[in-house]
């Protein structure tokens, strides 16, 4: 595998917008379990950084910020923990993510949904659509943002 690290560490400016940030129970136990902050996993998400991926997957993921095709970064935590971070085609929303979680994702209950302060962010915007999907990985199931 080539070391794909130092043009991410070079770069300061992002070059994915996240859209509304989605955690699911899983990612944010792991998370607590270490050091490694969301933020971080996030701002290296940003950035071009997409974690332990594949060669293939890395100049998949720089194609798709050209094609509009959906981003997928794998982080692996201090305990051992893999998390995925995945960011939609239209760049409306990211989740973040325990790869076994992955064909759980579904629209947040109407009465979590109303305690959102912004706006933006209401699941009740999301449009439905296909399952976002990748031959070697699991459907991501659910409605789109």
């Amino acid at each position: 595998m080539t070391n794909r690290l130092l043009p991410s560490k070079l770069r300061t400016q992002p070059r994915v917008a996240l859209g509304c940030v989605f955690v699911s129970l899983g990612a944010i136990q792991a998370l607590g379990a270490g050091p490694v902050l969301l933020t971080y996993l996030l701002m290296r998400h940003m950035q071009g950084d997409w974690g332990q991926v594949s060669d293939e997957d890395w100049q998949r993921n720089e194609r798709a910020l050209d094609t509009g095709d959906f981003l997928l970064s794998s982080y692996v935590l201090s305990s051992g923990q893999k998390l995925w971070v995945h960011t939609t085609g239209t760049r409306s929303a990211t989740f973040v993510l325990l790869p076994a979680e992955s064909g759980q994702l579904k629209p947040w209950p109407p009465e979590l949904a109303t305690r959102l302060n912004d706006a933006r962010c209401r699941p009740d915007d999301c449009q439905g659509g296909s399952p976002v999907s990748r031959p070697s990985r699991p459907a991501w199931r659910g409605r789109r943002c």
